[in-house]
């Protein structure tokens, strides 16, 4: 037994197992209620309140939150189905991906899903920042240095820490998202805000965008789901998780956002026209107190969440215990958090709703539709997979250059399908395979 593996095994004994390279006992699920807290806790963040204030500038109140309830929807029944087959598996994504993309081949996977979503992590690491330093006046540097820290941290703790990471975060949600909806009644601008058609109602985004916009803004943690679903006790369970976060963790904040720009008739999502800004100018320093600590809570949830993805995912990868993985993954974000990354924000969520569907899709159908399990031994690398998620992102590209009234992530999905069923059907009939990572 290696240093490293001896001082994991001490790590576990203290802080509980993340069984990050073999399926989790149906002895130590969780809870409903915990893994539905932990997923509540996820999307219910700050930049799916810009988000949300962004859609209303490109779209109109309207129109952004039709594009939300769709995107939603769209979401539960993609983020339900993978998160069921973890559910009954206790498998995470990469043990997933294993059972897909072959014996070598899920490590590209895998690792590619795992590094997108550290992007997630800098870009509300970033806007948190930002945030602070545009209404408090603090450094965005020192903020960014020790926000990265300590929410590395929370991943390395483990999934009992994302847990009470959410308790708290989704708590100072419901607070902020009471007083802002009382604020708007009382100032009479609900059906203003309604009436807000954006800010260029000339040069609108088409609506198929921006409902591609609201189902990539957790594709890539979504595609994720096993990570977390896996703790659920039964796939009734793992759909009730689900569910409280599509519609309700993103859904919710989303259309808070998007109200708050209609009542503001602008004011720019990155700037003023967002809740915060919006509540530190109706009110005092309670209200000033609240909202910085929701600032830091809230943004710690969701960027702790993704850390923990992309650290079990290159677990899985590489065999490195999921602990040691969280501590490097946390050094790598802080760097793109303070080269601004979170800019991007608007091509982030267009390339990610074009290469991560696909990826689903593949497990999907594998797993799901055509009730084939990977089996061993497996091929290293499974082509025919592969072929599909290139087919896929391909017809994801071709639908966002020409046909953007129609939702690119649903467009790559079908796609991949189609290609995969085709693929698929001349593939040897595969084998059982060994859900631990390591045995090939």
């Amino acid at each position: 037994m290696s240093y490293l593996t001896r001082e994991a095994a001490v790590i576990d004994h203290e802080l509980g197992a993340e069984y990050e390279h073999t399926p989790v006992p149906h002895d130590k699920r969780r809870g409903t209620a915990s893994v539905a807290l932990i997923w509540a806790g996820f999307p219910m963040g700050l930049s799916t309140f810009v988000s949300g204030s962004l859609l209303a500038e490109l779209v109109g109140v309207k129109a952004a939150l039709a594009a939300t309830l769709l995107g939603n929807l769209a979401l539960l029944l993609y983020v339900g189905l993978l998160g069921r087959l973890a559910a009954q598996t206790g498998e995470s994504f990469a043990l997933q991906a294993k059972r897909v993309f072959g014996s070598k081949g899920y490590r590209l996977a895998s690792t590619f899903l795992s590094t997108i979503v550290i992007g997630w992590f800098a870009v509300n690491a970033g806007i948190g920042a930002e945030l602070l330093k545009s209404n408090y006046g603090l450094s965005y540097a020192w903020v960014v240095i020790l926000m990265s820290i300590a929410y590395a941290f929370i991943a390395f703790l483990g999934v009992r820490a994302l847990h009470w990471i959410s308790l708290f975060s989704v708590s100072l949600f419901l607070m902020v998202a009471g007083v802002t909806l009382v604020d708007i009644s009382a100032q009479g601008s609900l059906s203003a805000a309604l009436d807000y058609a954006g800010a260029h109602p000339l040069h609108h985004m088409a609506f198929g965008t921006a409902v591609a916009i609201v189902i990539a803004k957790f594709l890539d943690s979504g595609t994720q789901t096993a990570d977390f679903n896996r703790w659920a006790p039964n796939t009734r369970g793992s759909w009730l998780a689900t569910a409280a976060a599509f519609p309700l963790g993103l859904g919710l904040p989303m259309a808070l956002g998007i109200l708050v720009m209609g009542a503001l008739q602008g004011g720019g999502a990155f700037a003023h026209g967002n809740v915060v800004g919006f509540l530190l100018a109706n009110h005092e320093t309670a209200i000033s107190v609240l909202v910085f600590t929701f600032i830091v809570i809230n943004t710690g949830s969701v960027a702790s969440h993704c850390a923990y993805n992309a650290a079990t995912g290159w677990s899985g990868a590489t065999g490195l215990p999921m602990r040691l993985v969280a501590i490097v993954i946390g050094t790598f974000a802080l760097g793109l958090t303070l080269s601004g990354f979170w800019h991007l924000y608007i091509p982030w969520l267009i390339f990610l709703g074009i290469l991560v569907p696909p990826l689903g899709t593949t497990i999907l159908a594998e797993a799901v539709i055509t009730h084939q399990k990977g089996e061993s031994p497996l091929p290293a690398w499974r082509w025919s997979a592969f072929a599909a998620w290139a087919v896929g992102a391909l017809a994801g590209y071709a639908n966002y250059r020409f046909m953007p009234a129609f939702p690119t992530p649903i467009a790559a999905f079908l796609a991949t399908l189609l290609c995969y069923f085709l693929l698929r059907g001349f593939a040897p009939a595969p084998r059982p395979l060994s859900t631990t990572i390591g045995e090939e």
